[in-house]
Order: structure tokens, then C-alpha cells, then sequence
């Protein structure tokens, strides 16, 4: 089954700190496919859109300035997850970290606040950051500097964003079911204190 409009996508960027695997998962919803590509076309477009370390002003590009050279990405991957899952599809990633300093340990993190117009549990949501300096950091409070780069990772999520070459475009969500639409990221906050990483699952063979 090809791309439709509101079908929502997982993007993934998958990387290492201090030999720990780390992952920053973003949920996104197809505003207007491409009917004129099928599903792995329109995917692998999106991925390599998004999978853009110098790419100014995209969300890998300003998360890895709040990150320091001990992240390393080593690969991006792409699925759609509703109303069907699809396979994934990865690329490799060559994203590492930008930020001045030594990064804390692997279970420290900032948190970005993701909000959409929609009331309720389903209209929130948050990505939690790892890797952040140790400088950028006192008595659980992050510096200024940090709180800016953090602030503009998260207004990279908010709007709409159209492929190019393409009628294909995107918006970042909160939620990641039945009318994904009515929860776009229309705003973005950051938290001023130090909070914990939240551990993923891996699959078997990752």
C-alpha cells in the first residue's frame, strides 16, 4: 500500500555514547504523498531529506549542536508505523556532535516539549537529548547557551516540510495513531533542569 495522507512515519537516528546505544525517535504524518511514487520511493526521499548533518535548520542539523563529538550516529532509518507497519529503511549516518566540551554520562539528558493545537494526552509529547557537556550544566541546571541550541532543535519540529523535487510534504507529531494531523508540533519548550535518558529496547541482532 503506497504513502497516503495522513499516514504517520517513525524516523530514527541511531548512534553510540561511551559504547552505549543512544536513539532520538521523531514521529512524523504525511500531509500530501506523492501517489506517483510507491512506498519505498516516497520513504527513502523523506530519509535522505531529513538524514542531513549540514543541513541548516533541520532537526538532525540543530541536534547535533547540542551534542557533543562523543555522539556518534552511525546509521538513520525510516518505517511507516500506522495504520500499517512497513519494513524499515536505512541509510548510513555520519552525524556527530557539535558542542564545546566532554558530554556527561549516557543517562543524563535535556528534554525539548513538543505541543500541538490538539487537547489532551495525545497533543504532548517530548524528545529527550543525550549527550549534552558537562559544562553546559550547574547543580541540574542547564546554562543559556544550551537552552538556545536546545530551543532551536525544537522549532525545527514545528511547520511543515516539502520534499524537493517533489508534492511530498511532511509535518512533525505528538501523537502516532488515528488523525495524526490534528496533533502537528505548533510548539516547542525546554526544560531548564537536567533529566534522565529513557532506555529503549533494542531488537534482537541490534
Amino acid at each position: 500500500m503506497a504513502l497516503a495522507a495522513d499516514d504517520v512515519l517513525l524516523l530514527t537516528f541511531n548512534g553510540t555514547l561511551f559504547g552505549q546505544r543512544i536513539m532520538t525517535v521523531l514521529r512524523m504524518v504525511v500531509l500530501v504523498p506523492d501517489i506517483g511514487q510507491d512506498t519505498k520511493d516516497q520513504l527513502e526521499k523523506i530519509l535522505t531529506f531529513f538524514n542531513d548533518p549540514l543541513g541548516a535548520g533541520k532537526p538532525f542539523n540543530e541536534l547535533l549542536d547540542c551534542q557533543t563529538d562523543e555522539v556518534k550516529y552511525q546509521d538513520a532509518r525510516i518505517q511507516r508505523i500506522y495504520p500499517s507497519r512497513t519494513v524499515y529503511y536505512s541509510q548510513v549516518c555520519t552525524g556527530i556532535g557539535t558542542a564545546a566540551g566532554n558530554a556527561a554520562s549516557a543517562n543524563i539528558a535535556a528534554v525539548v516539549r513538543k505541543r500541538s493545537d490538539k487537547v489532551g494526552r495525545t497533543g504532548i509529547g517530548s524528545v529527550h537529548v543525550a549527550g549534552i557537556a558537562e559544562v553546559s550544566m550547574t547543580n541540574g541546571l542547564l546554562e543559556p547557551g544550551l537552552m538556545t541550541e536546545l530551543g532551536e532543535f525544537g522549532e525545527s519540529l514545528e511547520g511543515t516540510y516539502a520534499m524537493p523535487a517533489s508534492v511530498l510534504q511532511v509535518a512533525f507529531v505528538t501523537s502516532n495513531g488515528l488523525n495524526a494531523w490534528e496533533t502537528k508540533v505548533t510548539e516547542t519548550t525546554v526544560d531548564d533542569r537536567v533529566k534522565t535518558m529513557r532506555r529503549r529496547t533494542l531488537r534482537i541482532g541490534e
